[in-house]
């Protein structure tokens, strides 16, 4: 059995006087799962916790506005595959909704999109596919929606589009698909806003895992350490 030998590993390893400290592992805040070899007695358990560097707790915001709805922020969650917004511009405009843009566009939203921003729903095929068909349709920008309540994330992927994007909330999409029934959504996606989230600084982050050890409820992991969006040097 794999965790035998790691309790084994780590006991002998303790025992040579040197200190073994392992992740909890990435099974996210799941009762009762710790990852080995920081399950053993003599390991010290590590989670991954968040610090309070401004990035983990300010995020810029992009503005959704509509007459009839209250202006919208959302956080500017953007993604590798995407153009920057701080190098895009004052990109704004209505949005179009291509749906899950899973196939090929058809002429009419193509023309519908020119010059409009896309607004997507998260699913069926991957970011890269969906920017690109609004990209090449004329779209620029675009905004996706996640498909679940879970939070949105940075979009990757192979491949780069011209334009920028972000993704945004479920509820948030689909505020905004209501609304576009009645009465056109605008996007801006460069504001001087920020969105405050002090709250996270000191949280265990949304992957790390959190036990107890499930043998015997015993407190694992015993520590948490910095282990979200950690910044360092560039080779070279």
């Amino acid at each position: 059995q794999p965790h035998i030998l790691y309790t084994e590993a780590t006991k002998n390893l303790s025992r040579a006087g040197t200190v073994v400290v392992a992740s909890a592992g990435n099974s996210s805040a799941v009762d009762y799962i710790v990852g080995a070899p920081s399950t053993a007695d003599d390991a010290i358990s590590v989670a991954a916790s968040i610090d309070g560097s401004l990035f983990n707790w300010q995020f810029t915001a992009s503005l959704l506005t509509s007459n009839g709805m209250a202006p919208l922020q959302v956080k500017a969650i953007e993604g590798p595959i995407s153009k920057p917004i701080a190098e895009a511009g004052d990109v704004r405009g209505d949005l179009v909704d291509i749906g899950d843009a899973s196939t090929e566009l058809t002429e009419d939203v193509k023309t519908a999109l020119k010059g409009k921003v896309a607004l997507i729903v998260r699913g069926k095929v991957a970011f890269a596919v969906k920017l690109k068909r609004a990209a090449d349709a004329g779209a620029i920008g675009a905004v996706v929606f996640n498909n679940d309540s879970k939070d949105p994330i940075p979009m990757g992927g192979d491949g780069k589009v011209e334009i920028p994007a972000i993704m945004i909330t479920q509820a948030a999409g689909l505020q905004v698909q209501k609304q576009m029934a009645t009465a056109p959504v605008s996007v801006q996606f460069k504001t001087e806003k920020k969105i405050e989230e002090p709250q996270l600084i000191d949280t265990i982050t949304d992957f790390s895992s959190k036990g107890p050890r499930s043998e015997d409820n015993l407190i694992k992991p015993e520590i948490a350490a910095p282990g979200h969006n950690i910044v360092s040097a560039a080779m070279g």
